[in-house]
């Protein structure tokens, strides 16, 4: 597949190398041949924002610069969070309205359920997706206050 737009039913988007991803959905799994930052950029600009403005817009609102959850569509309800640095070839984002819980495996691996019941094992620890749900959670609050 050459082009992929994250929706409701986009689980989370997987790096497999600099040129393809792959994405993880409700109902099925698909090899996008884009960088993950490019199907991100390319879903920002086709919900009518730019990736930029995106996270510039998340960095204001959470007054955080380091791995922010970005809004990819208000009216969709469509909040990502990485759980690395953007910048790391193995940044996966995740979809936080379709995470039903998460719990530790060991010190650096944590499984997600999902809520379509899908679960996936993570190479990062509890703590840092604890921390990513709750600033995208925090993220989704404030822009709910303003609209």
């Amino acid at each position: 597949m050459k082009e992929y737009i994250i929706n409701k039913n986009t689980l989370v988007v997987i790096p497999i190398d600099d040129k393809s991803s792959r994405v993880v959905e409700v109902k099925k799994e698909l090899i996008v041949y884009k960088s993950v930052l490019n199907i991100i950029k390319k879903s920002c600009i086709y919900y009518g924002s730019s990736y930029n403005g995106r996270v510039c817009g998340s960095k204001y609102m959470l007054n955080k610069s380091s791995k922010i959850p970005i809004i990819i569509s208000e009216i969709n309800n469509l909040i990502l969070f990485p759980t690395k640095s953007p910048r790391n070839k193995k940044c996966c984002w995740l979809l936080l309205s379709n995470i039903k819980h998460y719990n530790k495996i060991d010190i650096n691996q944590t499984i997600i359920r999902f809520s379509c019941g899908k679960s996936m094992k993570f190479g990062v620890s509890y703590r840092i997706i604890d921390n990513q749900v709750l600033q995208s959670s925090r993220l989704k609050y404030i822009l709910d206050k303003k609209t």
